[in-house]
């Protein structure tokens, strides 16, 4: 084969290769709400380009440890929720194919988000969710998607309490469940029903240090969760 025609076979398979990306969205939950965790990967012309958490899967790697890699990257522990999306697929930049992104979404709790100065330094930062118009397509329908997934799984099973503290008050609780569906709750409904589905414990321990009344502090109740996921969970209102 000729030097142009060995030229020509690599542009060919550069042109007719599919990359494939992980996407994350890294959810946490604090007293201002739903956050998620974007990084801004600044172009040339030192632009701003905010993105999710994300990685290629690398020679070697599969889907699944590239996607513990990112969460461990940004969160640094082993203590998050991981749930598989889909795939998305988007116009490639580097070929005459489509790209394919493997979307992630996990939930983190806050006392877990804290993010050090190295990683403030590469760019990451948590934004509340209204905050989130700079993203490009594929990361803005990929978070879309996400926060739907969210919203329906909430009512489906017990993965909300992934985003609170292990000890949190029941107004947490419905704070939490508010701003995912969209809704305002009844606080005398929501008490009643997180109380006959047995959600939660009471750990015998009080607010400190409030203005207000003390609110009593109670833990995700996983044993019986497990009995209720076994029946059939429905968390709606």
């Amino acid at each position: 084969m000729k030097k142009n025609d060995n030229r020509k076979a690599g542009i060919t398979r550069q042109y007719n290769t599919i990359g494939i990306s992980i996407d994350c969205v890294i959810f946490n939950f604090d007293d201002e709400g739903l956050k998620v965790l974007l990084v801004n990967e600044k172009d040339q012309k030192e632009n701003e380009n905010w993105g999710l958490a994300s990685d290629w899967i690398s020679e070697g790697e599969t889907i699944e440890s590239t996607s513990n890699k990112i969460l461990k990257k940004y969160i640094g522990t082993d203590n998050f929720f991981m749930e598989q999306l889909k795939a998305f697929s988007y116009p490639s930049q580097y070929s005459l194919k489509e790209d394919i992104s493997i979307g992630y979404y996990a939930l983190v709790k806050k006392e877990n988000s804290v993010l050090s100065n190295d990683l403030k330094a590469l760019g990451a930062r948590w934004f509340k969710i209204d905050e989130t118009l700079r993203l490009n397509y594929k990361h803005h329908s990929i978070l879309e998607y996400s926060l739907k997934e969210l919203k329906k799984r909430i009512c489906q099973s017990g993965i909300g309490f992934n985003l609170l503290p292990e000890k949190f008050t029941l107004l947490q609780a419905m704070h939490l469940y508010e701003e995912i569906l969209g809704v305002e709750m009844n606080k005398s409904n929501f008490r009643r029903k997180i109380f006959q589905m047995g959600l939660v414990l009471d750990v015998d321990e009080k607010e400190e240090d409030v203005s207000h009344r003390a609110a009593k502090f109670y833990k995700f109740n996983i044993e019986n969760y497990e009995k209720l996921a076994q029946r059939g969970f429905n968390f709606k209102f």
